[in-house]
């Protein structure tokens, strides 16, 4: 039997493949697959021992056995002479994060199949990654070389493959070790500015896309990545008047135009970049990340119904960006109170990153229309299919505020109770709880949990700073209170939140001018009316009737339904 057929008949199909770089490692052990490589048959005194290690291995791994499965698949590689077993031990190994075992069956699989493109691409990078960058340059020659390959195809794929690496540095070295190798090459130069610039090495990168216009001077890559450099390097004006220029004389290049689009908004120049972005997509009516940015572009500038528009024409288009679209139509219906049409979307986001989010905003959304138990069981219906831990959490927490939203403390409660006891440990929940116990006016509660967490990680600034604030504003333990704050602000010192706590505190110590310096910085970093409200007690304690009243309506007329600014007017008489 040949090994690729025994692959086959275990039903393990769709092997990771067909990447130019070296996968990211899943969550399960890679399938494996059939390849178009000629199978060897082996000597029969071999063949028991491969099927052996091929089996082992497929068991030992489908257990989550993954360095026995390396092992089983190691050894099969080595004894046959089919590169598909090559191909399999190098993407285990590469999954389990074994480098040195990855390469030496990198290495086996390229000796198996020597026009094997991705066999050659996957030895270079693991080079790179283990640090031997200079031995990894015969490779890129031999990617280089490919027959039928341009040279400038050659050189992007290299970029390709080392733009991926997380490893920036050794990308660099490589990168630079190679166009030191092909000096007259304005594409070897123009790559390794492209990692130079990727690694955070602007004058690298400067260094190396002039050597490339030195060798080419109307090249037009290296042209835009100039100015792209330049403006890393903080000469935005330079850079944007060198993309200009190139767009004036390269009025239909699309390529060029969104490259001067894109500076323009690094720059946040938004409305060029909005008027070079439209020219764009005249020249692809429809791309689908022209359109996509035009609309979350208008949306940022509240530009409702051009970013709706826009949006629209995306889904239309029906390309890959279509649930990101939908989730922003909802997000501009929301904006605009339109709560039942912006669940109607949300509903339609139905997979990908923005799931979750949609989701969430469709709960608080129906909570807001009153329908609070429609919204919890709706979180709840996510807990219960979710395996996940933090998105369990995350929901509970999104749960809890809906109820804190709606005044409802004791099934607040009574919910973080139910999630400590799935959770005991999890201190985003005992915050939460504490929290809503002080809603409640439970304060032993609130301290029972603070204290909790500040067990395990005492120099927890959120939690010293609400055990301070709680016990400065709702007891009189007030040097205990300062202690706790003055530690928050240690840890914090520019935190507006711990400014505002520790204002309050002065001002229950007696130290009005202390209180009010505490609590003008803090309101000078955070217009909030709770922050003001605690700034107009001080001043008025002090005699400061005249400012107090004045800055009390100045928040009134920012947060007029604000509950505490408005009992403070009327306790004050202001």
């Amino acid at each position: 039997m040949r090994f690729r057929a025994l692959i086959a008949i275990l039903g393990l199909t769709g092997l990771v493949g067909g990447c130019a770089t070296t996968p990211t490692p899943p969550t399960t052990m890679p399938p494996s697959a059939e390849t178009a490589a000629p199978a060897e048959v082996v000597r029969s005194d071999q063949r028991a021992d491969v099927l052996y290690n091929i089996l082992a291995g497929e068991m030992a791994g489908q257990t989550g056995q993954i360095d026995q499965a390396l092992e089983y698949y190691l050894k099969a590689a080595d004894s046959s002479g089919d590169p598909v077993l090559a191909e399999r031990a190098t993407r285990i190994a590469i999954f389990a994060r074994h480098e040195q075992e990855a390469l030496r069956a990198a290495r086996r699989w390229a000796e198996l199949a020597p026009d094997n493109l991705q066999a050659q691409q996957t030895v270079a990078v693991l080079l790179v990654r283990t640090g031997k960058t200079h031995e990894a340059l015969s490779w890129f020659e031999k990617i280089l070389n490919t027959p039928g390959q341009s040279e400038k195809d050659g050189y992007a794929l290299i970029y390709e493959l080392l733009s991926n690496e997380k490893d920036s540095a050794n990308a660099s070295v490589a990168a630079t070790e190679l166009a030191a190798a092909h000096p007259k090459s304005a594409y070897a130069q123009l790559m390794a500015a492209r990692v130079q610039l990727d690694a955070g090495a602007d004058q690298d990168a400067l260094k190396h896309v002039q050597a490339a216009l030195d060798l080419k001077p109307d090249l037009l890559d290296a042209l835009i990545l100039r100015a792209r450099i330049y403006v890393e390097l903080g000469q935005v004006d330079r850079g944007i008047r060198e993309l200009k220029a190139l767009v004036q004389r390269h009025p239909r290049d699309f390529h060029v135009r969104v490259s001067y689009a894109r500076v323009l908004l690094s720059a946040k120049r938004y409305t060029a970049a909005e008027r070079e972005f439209a020219e764009a997509l005249k020249m692809r009516p429809k791309d689908g990340n022209l359109l996509l940015t035009l609309g979350l572009l208008n949306m940022e500038r509240k530009h409702y119904k051009l970013a709706e528009g826009y949006l629209k024409r995306l889904v239309r288009v029906g390309d890959s960006h279509v649930t990101v679209a939908t989730y922003y139509l909802g997000r501009i219906a929301e904006k605009q109170g339109k709560a039942e049409q912006a669940i109607a979307y949300y509903y339609k986001v139905v997979d990908g990153k923005y799931f979750l989010d949609a989701q969430l905003r469709i709960a608080g959304l129906l909570a807001k229309l009153g329908r609070i138990e429609q919204a919890r069981a709706t979180l709840a219906r996510l807990r219960s299919l979710s395996a996940n831990s933090e998105i369990q959490v995350r929901l509970y927490l999104a749960e809890g505020q809906l109820l804190r939203e709606a005044g409802d403390y004791q099934a607040g409660m009574e919910l973080f109770d139910e999630a400590l006891r799935q959770f005991p440990d999890n201190n985003d929940l005992l915050y939460a709880r504490a929290l809503m116990a002080e809603k409640l006016g439970r304060i032993d509660w609130l301290e029972r949990d603070l204290r909790s967490i500040l067990k395990r990680e005492p120099d927890n600034a959120t939690a010293l700073n609400a055990l301070g604030y709680t016990l400065a504003d709702r007891t009189d333990r007030y040097r205990e209170a300062y202690k706790y704050i003055s530690r928050a602000l240690e840890l914090r010192p520019n935190d507006p939140a711990i400014l505002d706590s520790m204002g309050w505190v002065q001002y229950r110590l007696g130290h009005l001018e202390k209180a009010e310096k505490d609590l003008r910085k803090a309101y000078g970093m955070f217009d909030n009316p709770e922050v003001a409200a605690h700034l107009v007690e001080v001043l008025h304690a002090q005699g400061k009737r005249t400012e107090a009243r004045k800055l009390l309506n100045q928040a009134l007329a920012k947060t007029p339904d604000d509950h505490d600014l408005r009992r403070l007017k009327k306790a004050l008489g202001l």
